[in-house]
């Protein structure tokens, strides 16, 4: 039998801003650490206007009010997260893609439901 292993990181995104290129498609990088989870980002798809806020922006906030015993998040950081990407971003977005439930497409939602325009 063969050993479980992991291959080491190839790129390492560490700062907001951060940029990569996928197969094309350009990401812009905004770190979110100890919100929904110790290591977290969001990442920008600028050319598809598509914004994903990874399970920071969903429709329940399962890591606030802790129903299964995982561990508390701090609310405040959380927030400050949010806020910084609607500042960076919502100008531009047309649709947001989300882990769990769906995102949402088109302008009204995504201003009623992240953005404050």
């Amino acid at each position: 039998m063969g050993s479980v292993t992991l291959i080491p990181p190839t790129v390492i995104i560490s700062e907001t801003g951060d940029e990569l290129i996928v197969d094309g498609v350009k990401m812009i990088f905004q770190v979110a650490p100890d919100s929904e989870a110790p290591a977290e980002f969001h990442f920008l798809l600028p050319d598809f206007r598509a914004l994903c806020m990874a399970e920071n922006a969903t429709h329940v906030q399962h890591n606030i009010l802790t129903i299964r015993g995982a561990l508390v998040r701090d609310p405040h950081a959380w927030a400050r997260y949010i806020t910084d990407a609607n500042e960076r971003y919502c100008q531009i977005l047309w649709m947001s893609l989300l882990r769990q439930p769906a995102g949402w497409l088109g302008r009204r939602g995504l201003v009623r439901r992240v953005c404050r325009l």
